[in-house]
């Protein structure tokens, strides 16, 4: 992990750098034959020096510590949007969505046109809950934007908010700009899944479990939807399936799983998945109301992903 005292030292030493390479108005080497101390760098250069030791941090999976640096960097420059984005970006990383969503719509008055920030303050909203409003951050996107990453979490919303159908739909355009996407697939199949449609949902796991980059994550998937639709754990489940589920296996549990699903409370199901082993969970775990949102993703091993 990148502490503090090793991000001091890196800024150090990137200021050196920026010294030796005139950031400031006199030279290192005018500085020394002058006798007079290095020149500061302007508060913008700092700022771009903080954010490159935010980023490392970042990297480093060290998310206090580049709140940290982003926070100085925005005293700095409190006039550019970056400092703000990357101050967004680290709070999304320590799960405080609602700060989150405070830094991007800073980021956003600075920098209206850029819609990375727009589209991660979607993100953000709805990791907290606001699914209109961060619909409508991602459709206004959309607009000037079309990937398959955007539709997919677009999809997530909707899932979120219990329109399957909409939700398998904007998969589905996800999927025909990347056939070879993942996420949006695994995400597909579960929503199918959840709806009833087992056949198509199994065939389309199947597909992605059988990927050379599909996590274990999927495999557990595809074993979930094997149970999910009332399939035994035997030699009719494909030899993917069948080793990713676990040995406590519960048919009860998936009998209740079922009968919730007939309720329509997509939220409830697809919040099982967010657990290490859905399939060998006791049926006194099944939820009877739906919990709290799972925040979205960027990463495959969540369910479902975005």
């Amino acid at each position: 992990m990148l502490h503090m005292a090793n991000a001091a030292r890196l800024v150090a030493v990137v200021l050196g750098a920026c010294f030796a390479t005139a950031c400031g108005t006199t030279s290192l080497a005018e500085s020394k034959a002058s006798g007079s101390p290095p020149p500061k760098p302007s508060a913008a250069r700092l700022a771009k020096v903080q954010v490159r030791v935010a980023e490392a941090a970042l990297e480093q999976h060290d998310p206090e510590t580049a709140l940290a640096m982003y926070e100085r960097a925005h005293r700095s420059a409190p006039a550019e949007a970056g400092p703000l984005f990357g101050k967004g970006s680290a709070l999304m990383a320590l799960h405080r969505y609602g700060e989150a969503v405070v830094a991007y719509r800073a980021a956003l008055e600075r920098a209206p046109n850029r819609i990375e920030i727009r589209e991660q303050l979607g993100k953000a909203l709805v990791s907290n809950g606001k699914y209109g409003d961060g619909l409508h951050e991602f459709q206004a996107v959309l607009a000037k934007r079309r990937t398959a990453s955007l539709l997919n979490k677009i999809g997530v919303t909707y899932e979120m908010m219990g329109n399957g159908n909409a939700a398998q739909e904007n998969y589905r355009q996800a999927l025909a700009l990347e056939p070879e996407n993942l996420t949006a697939r695994n995400n597909l199949a579960l929503s199918l899944a959840v709806s009833g449609d087992y056949d198509t949902a199994i065939a389309e796991m199947e597909r992605v479990a059988a990927d050379p980059k599909a996590s274990d994550r999927y495999r557990r998937n595809l074993a979930f939807i094997y149970g999910l639709s009332g399939r035994k754990m035997d030699d009719t489940m494909p030899a993917v399936a069948r080793s990713a589920a676990d040995k406590s296996w519960n048919e009860e549990f998936f009998k209740r799983i079922r009968e919730r699903a007939k309720s329509g409370d997509r939220r409830a199901i697809l919040a099982l998945l967010s657990r290490p082993r859905p399939a060998s969970q006791d049926t006194a775990d099944i939820p009877t109301a739906a919990p709290g949102t799972p925040p979205m993703q960027t990463a495959a091993p969540a369910a479902p992903v975005g």
